[in-house]
């Protein structure tokens, strides 16, 4: 299987996961020191993480870069078109924005693949 469909693969699984986990435990937050943390911050900071990982790395930036754009992907619209409920999270405009995340990472996931695994 080429990369860039392996990157595909983890990043939409990553989606699903982050839906599941949501719908069976809505409840569950991650709070550090009073404040609640959304997922998608967790996401920047793998993103981040890649970025800054050297070349031999490659395995590890194979997971982690699908998965912390999953992750983003996943809260990004919720985020601006949303007042942040859980009503929100499962809104139209939450659905179509991870979809069109999804389309637009299929589109470019070969262009993705070669810059970052060189």
């Amino acid at each position: 299987m080429k990369r860039s469909n392996i990157f595909y693969l983890i990043f939409v699984l990553t989606i699903l996961a982050i839906r599941l986990e949501v719908f069976l435990f809505p409840s569950n937050k991650i709070i550090v020191d009073g404040i609640r943390i959304n997922h998608f911050w967790i996401g920047v900071i793998l993103i981040l993480l890649v970025l800054f990982l050297s070349k031999n790395y490659n395995i590890i930036k194979m997971v982690l870069l699908p998965i912390g754009l999953g992750i983003v992907a996943d809260e990004l619209f919720f985020m601006i078109f949303s007042n942040r409920t859980l009503a929100d999270y499962w809104s139209i405009y939450s659905i179509i924005g991870v979809i069109t995340t999804t389309v637009i990472i299929f589109v470019i996931r070969e262009k993705l693949a070669s810059k970052i695994y060189k």
